[in-house]
């Protein structure tokens, strides 16, 4: 498209689309969740903000980039998303016409007044607000033994380690880890927006990285609840041994003796903080694990 100044944008959200589903389960929910108001004029909405890429004044028109594309892609065959001409209605619509997207009409403009992109399996879905759950806490804590019960109860589940496994890198590789915990920050983001519960494991050590995912939620209307697991260290460190020496031959481990090293850098939430959260949904259990 030649927005030029948005592009970047919507490349690197569409980026996104294809890591995570390389990721594994995460694919249906990301392309059921992905929708892009792009038009000149601000929308009234702002859900709709969030995703609106503007455009010139004059006409516009969309070019597809594919990075190592397949098959498919080449012979023409797969069913590119096609763009959707808003609905204009008024604000007061029934309940029965959701899914349009209810903007006030803008001044005529030339060319294209308002496109919708629309990457979603479903036309008819609604923004929602979901649930942001927070884990915090050192290796040996329990966050993944917690997660993981989450997740059983129906929440996705977001584990840096796992998805570092899965790509090939190394667990103690940084940049591999900055990217992948950004990533997986932008797919919460796209999913408790959606109206789903999300389990963030990647630990929250510091104060700022939880007053930043708490201040997003608030922002947004969802929930957010930090959960902090805690140990004294040579528990957390006896644990991450006993870990490792179940772990199959080749599999990553984490060295217990950097277990000390870490709590030195753990900004533990006190009540002050804890009060600026939501409660827990039910009451669980924060000490003893042995995982995570």
């Amino acid at each position: 498209m030649e927005a030029r100044s948005r592009s970047a944008d919507l490349n690197r959200v569409c980026s996104r689309d294809v890591l995570a589903g390389s990721a594994g389960q995460y694919r249906a929910l990301i392309r059921r969740a992905l929708t892009f108001h792009i038009q000149h004029e601000r929308p009234a909405d702002p859900n709709h903000v969030k995703n609106w890429l503007p455009t010139p004044g004059g006409d516009s028109r969309f070019t597809a980039r594919s990075y190592g594309p397949e098959a498919p892609l080449i012979d023409g065959s797969h069913p590119m998303p096609r763009a959707q001409r808003a609905t204009w209605r008024p604000q007061s619509r029934p309940p029965e016409s959701r899914g349009h997207h209810s903007l006030p009409d803008p001044p005529a403009v030339a060319g294209v007044r308002a496109e919708l992109l629309s990457w979603r399996d479903d036309s008819g879905a609604a923004s929602l607000s979901g649930r942001l759950i927070l884990l915090c806490g050192l290796a040996g804590a329990g966050k993944t033994t917690l997660a993981k019960k989450l997740e059983a109860d129906g929440a996705v589940r977001m584990c840096p380690d796992e998805w570092l496994v899965a790509l090939g890198f190394d667990i103690y590789d940084k940049h591999a880890r900055v990217a992948v915990e950004a990533l997986q920050w932008e797919l919460s983001q796209a999913l408790v927006s959606r109206g789903l519960t999300v389990v963030d494991e990647c630990g929250v050590w510091l104060r700022s990285e939880r007053d930043l995912r708490r201040t997003w939620a608030r922002e947004r209307g969802a929930a957010v609840e930090l959960q902090f697991l805690d140990a004294p260290v040579e528990v957390l460190m006896a644990r991450v041994a006993e870990r490792n020496r179940g772990l199959p031959e080749g599999a990553p481990r984490v060295d217990p003796g950097l277990v000390e090293f870490w709590n030195t850098r753990l900004e533990r939430p006190d009540a002050e903080e804890f009060a600026l959260f939501d409660p827990p949904t039910e009451r669980r259990t924060t000490h003893g694990a042995a995982d995570g």
